[in-house]
């Protein structure tokens, strides 16, 4: 939203990168309904979806 990018676009990036993390399938669940390793492949799908050039993670 704060970059410019149309909504449509983010959605689509969004679902790429749930897809990438292997996560396209729990797509609807709610955060409270993931496991602590799935929501931190949402953190990493986060991430993706930015584009960002450098990602450093720990």
């Amino acid at each position: 939203m704060y970059t410019g990018v149309p909504k449509a676009a983010r959605f689509e990036r969004s679902n790429d990168a749930v897809e990438k993390v292997g996560l396209g399938h729990r797509r609807d669940f709610l955060p409270n309904r993931l496991s602590g390793g799935k929501k931190q492949r949402v953190a990493v799908a986060r991430a993706l979806s930015r584009q960002l050039r450098l990602l450093l993670c720990k």
